[in-house]
């Protein structure tokens, strides 16, 4: 009984194999410049009886409150009541523009930055881990020059000349390809960074807000 019933308030017939119905999603800003976006534009060509509102924004949405569906996340999931699925991991490189690095010494050692200008994205924390190629690792409080809440705007400023900032790959690919930006010290990592789809515990098993994750998954 209970099952049905989910079914029935996710606005799938329990005899039919077409999805129907109205699924609310968000993701931060930054992700609708990643791969996000065709697995959206696949799931909505799949599914045309399904419609989608979609919020691309980094402010933090309420899923309960405002009656979201999913949210897709990145970074570090907290302990929550939500359910979750991990999507993917995505690498975070530290970036520059030839023109702010040609002014300075060739880094060596994550320590050797110190003296730069960090760019940091309010919210992710003065803690910056580092891991190296022969297993060495450390982790560096930092004192950014500049703060700012978006992490296109971060990279726009990067690519301007403002100083350094850890992005993720997928913003910058073609930018390093063709040498807009560069990477710095390439020999130590970053920790990457989780993509996660985020909903409520009570979503319907088996119903719109499952086939949607189930279908980014795939």
């Amino acid at each position: 009984m209970v099952v049905a019933a989910e079914s029935g308030l996710d606005g799938i017939n329990a005899g039919a194999s077409e999805a129907t119905g109205r699924l609310k999603v968000t993701a931060p800003a930054v992700m609708a410049h990643s791969g996000l976006i065709e697995r959206i534009v696949a799931f909505a060509s799949a599914h045309p009886k399904v419609e989608l509102d979609v919020s691309f924004t980094d402010v933090r949405r309420d899923l309960i409150g405002e009656g979201i569906d999913v949210a897709i996340r990145m970074g570090w999931l907290k302990d929550s009541s939500l359910k979750s699925k991990k999507l993917a991991s995505e690498d975070r490189l530290l970036l520059a523009a030839p023109s702010y690095v040609d002014g300075l010494d060739t880094p060596t050692h994550p320590s050797d930055l110190q003296q730069w200008n960090l760019i940091l994205l309010s919210g992710v924390g003065r803690q910056v881990g580092f891991e190296h190629h022969s297993e060495q690792s450390l982790t560096l409080t930092v004192s950014p020059r500049i703060v700012v809440d978006d992490a296109v705007a971060l990279y726009r400023m990067v690519r301007a000349g403002a100083g350094l900032g850890a992005l993720p790959r997928f913003l910058a690919a073609d930018d390093l390809a063709a040498g807009r930006v560069v990477e710095v010290l390439p020999e130590w990592r970053l920790a990457s960074l989780g993509v996660y789809a985020v909903w409520p515990p009570n979503a319907p098993r088996g119903g719109l807000t499952s086939r949607f994750v189930e279908f980014l998954v795939k």
